[in-house]
């Protein structure tokens, strides 16, 4: 069962990733990390697809977000997909589609459009949607906007405004989706992601805050070491939270993953190492032992096996920023990537844990 998001995220403004700060250790590797062979989608009509964000449910069925804000849905294990996005939204030019989109299993789904901030439901696969309900900020979202959802009934919607994040406000729901409440408006704004219809975190990149009544207050996280460069957001692993963070070295940054039980409430470091750059970074993991951290730069990747006691390296592909980790299994998985030169997004799929990745060229079928 995956354990990182069982409903995902996607920012089309600015997206945010989760990140990680790791110290100096000699990492064991049992991989080359090569890139084999891309494997292109087959059948019929069909056009070249940017993938922007994943959610696989298995092997074969998952939903995406392409890079123009389109709900996505695949069956033959992402090579090919058909664009699922609301009608009411879909018609309009690529150019201003602009939505994003939270996912449940392989069949429910929310999607947000962010011109209008109505939400839509489906409950089908994307086969039809439903109009929910729409918020009404009091802010311009310059700054980005994330859709996220705890289970089926609580989600949460937040809106920036600020090239910096200087403002934010957060609505909620405990319907699925058909009424919102604005719970929070105030001068915090980030990543946000939360674990039930209580406990929830938000990252402004460079610190961590912590809620316990669904988003109405909010406390900074203080973690072991000074104050870090970026911050990530925790990720569930068996039965505790695992954060990434940057901070500055003595000789060269650092990523660190520090370890905490399930409250968050405090924090110890787990593991460290230096890193090229200062650098986001992502993580994702499944069945409560098997993770997976990389840096944005892509200069760093480790993966545990055993819920974080060991770490060991995995390669990611050469010429590229990884932007997304998505796995269903210890040894099937995906990435979404960018190229460091075209800004061109990529996909790749393992079936080693991580090992050897393929370039995957998905494409858009113009047939259901």
């Amino acid at each position: 069962m995956k354990s990182c998001l069982s409903l995902v995220a996607t920012l089309v403004f600015c997206l945010s990733l989760a990140g990680c700060s790791l110290g100096a250790q000699h990492l064991p590797s049992e991989a080359n990390g090569k890139t084999r062979p891309s494997r292109s989608g087959v059948g019929g009509s069909a056009a070249p697809l940017a993938i922007a964000s994943i959610h696989m449910v298995d092997e074969k069925t998952g939903w995406a977000m392409s890079a123009d804000g389109r709900v996505l849905r695949t069956t033959d294990g992402g090579q090919t997909w058909i664009d699922v996005t609301p009608s009411q939204v879909g018609n309009r030019p690529p150019s201003i589609v602009g939505g994003l989109g939270a996912f449940a299993g392989a069949s429910k789904a929310w999607y947000l459009d962010v011109e209008t901030y109505v939400v839509y439901g489906s409950s089908d696969g994307g086969h039809s949607w439903e109009r929910l309900a729409a918020i009404k900020p009091d802010i311009i979202a310059d700054g980005g906007v994330v859709l996220t959802f705890a289970d089926s009934r609580h989600g949460w919607i937040e809106v920036m405004s600020g090239a910096h994040h200087s403002r934010g406000e957060i609505f909620t729901t405990a319907d699925g989706g058909r009424t919102w409440t604005q719970v929070y408006a105030g001068g915090l704004a980030g990543d946000l992601r939360f674990k039930d219809a209580g406990h929830g975190w938000l990252s402004t990149g460079a610190a961590l805050y912590r809620t316990e009544d669904g988003g109405k207050t909010w406390n900074k996280v203080n973690l072991p070491g000074g104050a870090p460069s970026w911050v990530g957001l925790p990720l569930p692993l068996g039965s505790k939270l695992i954060l990434l963070a940057v901070e500055e070295g003595s000789n060269r940054p650092q990523l660190t993953i520090f370890a905490s039980d399930s409250t968050g409430g405090s924090w110890e470091v787990l593991f460290t190492h230096e890193v090229r750059s200062i650098s986001t970074a992502t993580s994702f993991a499944v069945d409560g032992l098997h993770a997976w951290v990389a840096t944005t730069d892509g200069s760093l990747g480790v993966r545990t096996k055993d819920a974080g006691r060991h770490w060991e390296s995995f390669s990611t592909p050469e010429g590229f920023n990884v932007r997304e980790l998505d796995f269903v299994s210890p040894n099937v998985g995906w990435m979404v990537a960018q190229d460091r030169k075209s800004y061109d997004y990529a996909l790749f799929q393992t079936d080693d844990g991580g090992q050897t990745w393929i370039k995957v060229s998905p494409v858009l079928s113009t047939s259901p």
